[in-house]
């Protein structure tokens, strides 16, 4: 392929025209577009820098369930990343505004194993039998499926603890129509708008830094690029977008190349639409592209809120 046109952005979310530090959208002051027939985008992101400093216990996972001699209850453990000493003295102490009474739990992490026992020491309430249902905070601790413990009986863990399971962020935008790129979300598949994914390959309160070495590009449609939106997910809550506080700096490459045997017409958008041909006015193109964004911004959406 031959190199048209080439575009280096570096944008940093600090400096975004809307969006927040995870979700940011940012117009561009000249409008790139197509400029020959034949012709194709494709983007990289090359680099970026990422402040470790979302919470593993977000919204999409900190509502715990379970039942107390029977009686469901469900507690909330406060949005945030957790040691897990931490993580176990939080559950405590939820657990005790909803069991009530005198009670003290014992709550117990053996770092030689890597498990973690749950028990109850004493309580003004008898009998007193705890149940918690599965969830990925559950997981966290080390337990791959519901647990019960109580006065007379003890629940260890079955795996190692993990308290920071996410492994990899995706990169993501609305901006880019693919038309070639799936993934999978519980059992059914879809067109990704992942960009790029990022190993995390150190601890919280640091920074993530990514630089891609490969020569990977990947193709989109878009005829025009008015505007680019950037949000991040994580491996452990892949429809929902981790809530940063602090800047990300991205370096994103956009190159223009000629492609001789390029068929003009294509599936390209998960309506299965065809390109606009050539001669078409550029505000058409535009108007087009919107619309492109929107359905993908609702499909976000409900991703979001299922």
């Amino acid at each position: 392929m031959e190199t048209v046109k080439q575009y280096l952005l570096f944008l940093n979310t600090g400096t975004r025209t809307s969006g927040s530090a995870s979700d940011a959208v940012w117009n561009l002051s000249q409008t790139l577009a197509l400029s020959k027939k034949n012709t194709k985008f494709y983007v990289k992101l090359i680099s970026a820098v990422i402040p470790y400093s979302f919470s593993q216990i977000n919204k999409s996972n900190q509502i715990m369930t379970g039942f107390i001699n029977a009686t469901p209850f469900s507690i909330t453990i406060p949005t945030g990343t957790y040691n897990i000493y931490n993580l176990l003295l939080q559950l405590a102490a939820q657990l005790l505004l909803v069991v009530g009474g005198i009670t003290i739990f014992d709550f117990i992490y053996n770092p030689s194993t890597n498990l973690v026992s749950l028990s109850i020491l004493s309580s003004t309430i008898s009998p007193l039998l705890i149940t918690l249902n599965y969830n990925p905070i559950l997981l966290m601790l080390g337990f791959t499926a519901p647990t019960t413990f109580g006065l007379s009986s003890v629940s260890t863990s079955n795996q190692n603890v993990n308290v920071a399971p996410s492994q990899k962020l995706f990169i993501r935008s609305s901006s880019f129509t693919q038309a070639q790129s799936y993934e999978s979300i519980i059992g059914t598949t879809n067109f990704s708008d992942i960009i790029s994914d990022i190993p995390i390959q150190t601890g919280t309160q640091s920074y993530i830094n990514f630089y891609e070495p490969s020569n990977y590009y990947v193709p989109i449609t878009n005829r025009v690029i008015p505007t680019i939106n950037l949000y991040i997910t994580d491996s452990q809550n892949d429809n929902e977008i981790i809530d940063l506080v602090l800047n990300t700096i991205y370096t994103l490459q956009v190159v223009e190349y000629h492609q001789p045997d390029f068929q003009e017409k294509e599936i390209h958008d998960i309506t299965a639409s065809t390109l606009q041909p050539e001669n078409t006015d550029i505000n058409d193109l535009i108007k087009r592209r919107n619309e492109l964004i929107n359905d993908l911004k609702n499909k976000k959406y409900n991703l979001q809120n299922k």
